[in-house]
C-alpha cells in the first residue's frame, strides 16, 4: 500500500473537524452521532476512527482549536491596546456582545451539552479541568503584565481575580442562554462587573465612558 504523508493526514483530519463542526452546529452535541460525522465527511467507519476514537474526541479537538484561536486573538488585542486596563475593557465589551447574541449561536448550545452531560465522565472532566486551568493561567498572565507595568494595583491576588472573571463570564453566558439577554440584564451586569474590577484592580487610568 502507498505510504500516506503526514501532510495528507493532517489535511484529512482538518477536513473531518470542519465537517464535524457543521454537524454539531446543526444537531447539537447530544443528538449527533459518529454516523452523522461519517455521512458529513464521506469517510468510512475505519477512515473516521483512524483519526478519532469517539464523538467526544472529535468535539474536544474542536474545542482545543477554538480555544487556541480565541487566546491568540486575546493576545493580539493585548498587544494592540495602549494599556492592560484598556485591553480588559475590550474583553468586557466582547463578552457583552457575545452574551447578547448567545441564543443565536448554536456553538454555545452544543458546548453546554458537552459540559453538562460529561459531569460523570472522567475523561471529559479532566479535559474541562485542564481547559479551565489554561484560561486561569492566561488571565493571570494578563493581570501580572499590568502589575509589572505599574498599570494595576490589585487588592486581590491575580489568581483569585482570574477565577472570578471566569465565573462571571460563564454565569452570564449560561443565564443569557437560558433566560435571554433582556431578562439577564446583560448590559447592567457587565457595567456592574466593570466597576467591581475597577475597585479590585485599581487601574492607574481608566475611561468612565
Amino acid at each position: 500500500m502507498p505510504r500516506v504523508s503526514e501532510a495528507y493526514k493532517e489535511q484529512r483530519r482538518q477536513e473531518i473537524l470542519q465537517a464535524a463542526e457543521r454537524v454539531f452546529r446543526r444537531k447539537g452535541f447530544g443528538p449527533a452521532t459518529m454516523q452523522d460525522l461519517m455521512d458529513e465527511t464521506g469517510a468510512s467507519r475505519g477512515g473516521l476512527y483512524l483519526y478519532f476514537s469517539s464523538k467526544e474526541d472529535v468535539y474536544m479537538a474542536l474545542l482545543e482549536a477554538k480555544s487556541a484561536a480565541a487566546q491568540g486573538e486575546a493576545r493580539g488585542l493585548l498587544e494592540r491596546s495602549p494599556s492592560v486596563w484598556q485591553a480588559i475593557e475590550s474583553y468586557l465589551a466582547q463578552l457583552e456582545a457575545e452574551a447578547r447574541t448567545v441564543r443565536d449561536d448554536p456553538d454555545h448550545v452544543s458546548r453546554l451539552e458537552f459540559w453538562l452531560t460529561g459531569l460523570r465522565d472522567e475523561k471529559r472532566r479532566a479535559f474541562s479541568t485542564a481547559r479551565y486551568q489554561t484560561s486561569v493561567a492566561f488571565i493571570r498572565e494578563v493581570l501580572r503584565a499590568g502589575i509589572e507595568r505599574g498599570e494595576l494595583q490589585p487588592t486581590l491576588d491575580p489568581d483569585t481575580v482570574a477565577r472570578l472573571y471566569l465565573t462571571f463570564l460563564d454565569g452570564l453566558t449560561i443565564h443569557s442562554l437560558f433566560f435571554g439577554s433582556e431578562t439577564t440584564q446583560v448590559s447592567s451586569q457587565v457595567a456592574a462587573f466593570r466597576k467591581l474590577l475597577i475597585d479590585v484592580l485599581q487601574p492607574e487610568k481608566f475611561s468612565e465612558s
